[in-house]
């Protein structure tokens, strides 16, 4: 994690390692926390992402 971390240029705290169901047959709800967690900080993100990005579509237009 910590050279993924490295290389891509994304906070250690920003990787979140999970396991892949393709052949599993139960779920397990210790994994199916961290999946969901996993989704859950993913949301965050993106809904941080838009915000920044609107407050500066709306800087830039009270700037013009």
């Amino acid at each position: 994690m910590q050279e993924v971390s490295t290389r891509v240029g994304v906070p250690l705290s920003c990787i979140v390692p999970v396991k892949n169901y393709n052949e599993e047959l139960e779920l397990d709800l210790s994994c199916d926390i961290l999946l969901l967690s996993a989704v859950i900080q993913m949301l965050r993100f993106v809904d941080n992402y838009f915000d920044e990005l609107s407050d500066r579509l709306s800087s830039a237009r009270l700037n013009d």
